[in-house]
């Protein structure tokens, strides 16, 4: 524990009214109190009997209660959301002439009329 009151003496003309060791006493004694009642709080949940792990609902059985589906989803407290809107497609483009792979028996454009054997 590192402390300096100089300032306090100083602007507020503070004086310790508890020294040193009795401060470091009572620090200990404190700590000595918090140790007992989490001792104490430990000794009581060990010997406690575990929680349910669920309560019926009224009217509901508990092989229900306890069913994967009821646990996994609950009912909805509100409407569904709306389906969003379907995505637009963007108009498709032409290939560009020089692209297209020529036709079987078409001549390319811009090629002699000459057939190849």
């Amino acid at each position: 524990m590192v402390g300096d009151p100089s300032k306090a003496r100083e602007v507020l003309g503070w004086t310790p009214r508890v020294g040193f060791e009795e401060l470091i006493a009572m620090m200990v004694d404190a700590d000595l109190v918090t140790e007992a009642e989490v001792a104490a709080r430990e000794r009581l949940t060990a010997t406690a009997p575990p929680p349910p792990v669920a309560s019926p609902l009224s009217g509901a059985s508990p092989l229900f209660v306890t069913s994967p589906l009821f646990v996994a989803s609950p009912r909805p407290t509100s409407s569904p959301r709306p389906a969003p809107p379907p995505r637009t497609t963007p108009p498709s483009r032409p290939t560009p002439p020089a692209a297209r792979a020529p036709s079987a028996g078409l001549p390319v454009q811009g090629a002699s009329p000459e057939v190849r054997p």
